[in-house]
């Protein structure tokens, strides 16, 4: 932390840290300290207001409850250090590959823990490798022992150059649940990939041989799989309450309870 940042948390300082002459970071340890050398020199004093002992005892009780919560987060954020370290390391290969990625938003996080955190928890969500340069090598991130590839719930292809062989690794992608595979001309053997996604609950197959009778078995492989042909079929969002919405009214549908 530089000087400056310094000084600015000094002044920002509750006021409860200001009675104890404390300057972040703090500690339990510095909390008790303070507390106990300003309690001997009130006690030196000939004659003490009741009143300024009463405030120190309270400040003293919130400061060490505040010391408390900041050390339980620097631990809690010491335990997810990796993955996000993992995380960005992944982000970075996928744009080595010439893709990009998609965070989940912070919104809810920034709530809850605060900006310094909403980074942290922030997960990978979408990757996007799409277009006539994208290969099979351009997929070499997912042999990557990377816990954060977990977290990827939307794998777009589209419109790329990759073959089969190419999507070997995608089932280490166990929490994916949507593919857009359009206008890549891949075979209608690649159901046999797909079918080894545990989670998998969309897929675009239009601009490729997988023809009815591979959808079929992809289906009765996956009976919940939404199978998308259509060229202006839209992409499910990658996570979230829109993306459990759309499945939701996706349901509703099959069981024909939407209005018409």
């Amino acid at each position: 932390m530089s000087h400056k940042d310094l000084v600015d948390a000094a002044k920002q300082r509750p006021s409860f840290m200001e009675l104890l002459h404390l300057l972040p970071p703090y500690t339990v340890d510095d909390v008790v300290r303070a507390y106990e050398d300003r309690t001997k020199k009130l006690e030196a004093e000939p004659e003490t207001d009741p009143s300024v002992a009463a405030k120190l005892q309270s400040a003293y009780e919130r400061a060490l409850d505040h010391a408390r919560f900041q050390e339980s987060r620097r631990v809690w954020l010491g335990g997810r250090v990796e993955v996000f370290q993992h995380r960005q390391q992944l982000i970075a290969a996928i744009e080595e590959a010439g893709g990009h990625s998609t965070l989940q938003p912070p919104d809810s996080y920034l709530y809850e823990y605060g900006d310094d955190f909403a980074e942290v928890l922030r997960k990978l969500v979408a990757v996007h490798l799409t277009g006539p340069l994208v290969n099979d090598e351009s997929l070499g991130w997912l042999g990557l022992e990377n816990s954060a590839l977990q977290e990827i719930r939307l794998l777009d292809l589209s419109n790329s150059q990759i073959s089969e062989n190419g999507l070997q690794e995608l089932p280490s992608l166990t929490g994916l649940r949507c593919v857009d595979l359009r206008e890549t001309g891949l075979p209608g053997s690649v159901v046999d990939v797909l079918s080894s996604l545990p989670s998998l609950e969309w897929v675009h197959v239009g601009g490729t041989s997988v023809g009815s009778k591979a959808r079929r078995r992809l289906n009765k492989a996956l009976p919940r799989l939404t199978i998308a042909t259509k060229a202006d079929e839209p992409i499910p969002p990658a996570d979230g309450a829109e993306y459990e919405h759309l499945k939701l009214q996706r349901r509703l549908a099959e069981l024909g309870m939407l209005p018409s």
